[in-house]
């Protein structure tokens, strides 16, 4: 039984330092993202899905050590939730269990946040980018001021007038 609480805060150790490790790059992702540094967007990105892929992959390791835990705890097939597994192991373990727990929820918490504020920024900068597009086809769909040569149409103006008059 010892063994399995080992391996479990282990295991918990490595999840809560891959959660600061994501909340660390969306932090950083976020300030790339108010900065508009589109080659260091796509770099932080790979880093990103990189460590999704590990946190994915310590997460399934994590749910049999899960489940052999809360079988050596509860004597049946039930999956303790963590905060039991906090609750039922003996007390030299107690309190580290504890702790862990408190921060995998401050990292969670932090991850969300950040999250949200990215998805935001993302969303602005595509609403203008779909403006912009928008913007250029009508412009470039209206021929009144130039012709396909680039010159000045007869009917067109702007501000070009004022170099075709002499002051």
């Amino acid at each position: 039984m010892e063994k399995q609480v080992k391996e479990f805060q282990d295991y918990l150790s490595k999840l809560l330092s891959s959660y600061n490790s994501l909340g660390s790059l969306l932090s950083e992702e976020r300030e790339i993202l108010i900065k508009r540094e589109i080659k260091r967007l796509e770099g932080i990105t790979e880093e990103k899905q990189k460590l999704l892929n590990q946190i994915e992959n310590l997460e399934k390791e994590g749910y049999t050590l899960q489940q052999n835990l809360s079988c050596g705890l509860c004597k049946d097939d039930t999956v303790l939730p963590l905060r039991e597994i906090c609750n039922a192991i003996p007390s030299p373990y107690k309190d580290k269990f504890h702790d862990l727990r408190f921060n995998l929820k401050l990292a969670y918490s932090k991850i969300v946040r950040i999250n949200k504020i990215n998805a935001t920024l993302i969303k602005k900068y595509l609403d203008f980018s779909s403006f912009y597009v928008k913007k250029l086809r009508t412009l470039s769909e209206d021929t009144s001021t130039y012709s396909s040569s680039g010159k000045l149409n007869s009917a067109g103006g702007g501000i070009s007038v004022l170099f075709q008059k002499k002051v």
